[in-house]
This record gives structure tokens, sequence and C-alpha cells, in this order.
């Protein structure tokens, strides 16, 4: 859906299948803006963000993280 919806809005988009597979799209290819998911198959948000600042690329890109998880220890992570 923000897929979609960024699209719509006449944004170019990079979609991953999992945090393994956005991690060599973003090794590929450096984009604006990085959103990812926690809860993601292979490699989760945390560890592909920790993986993604380990780029020089990627140290200054804005990383967003839309999740369902709401628990403190999650959101101080």
């Amino acid at each position: 859906m923000v897929a979609f919806s960024l699209k719509a809005a006449g944004y170019d988009v990079v979609s991953a299948v999992d945090g393994q597979d956005g991690l060599n799209k973003a090794k590929e290819k450096t984009v604006d803006l990085v959103l990812t998911d926690q809860n993601m198959p292979i490699m989760d948000g945390l560890t592909l963000i920790t993986n993604l600042r380990q780029l020089a690329s990627y140290q200054k890109v804005p990383i967003l993280m839309l999740t369902t998880e709401s628990s403190d220890e999650m959101k101080a992570k």
C-alpha cells in the first residue's frame, strides 16, 4: 500500500521482498529515503538498518521504520 501511494504521488520506488533483498538492492543503488518494516523474513528491519549504516552511501540517508511493534523496548531500539 505504501509503495502504491508513493508511486501514485510520482515517486520512484524500489521495493524488496525481505530485508536481505532490500540490502542487496541498496548496494546496487543509493536512494534518498529508506522505508522499512521491522517484521520481515530473512533479515528484520533493525538488522537491515545496522547493515545499511555500515555502507558509506547510507550513513546519512534518512530511514523510517513502519511497524506494528509497540513495546517500549522496540521503540528504544
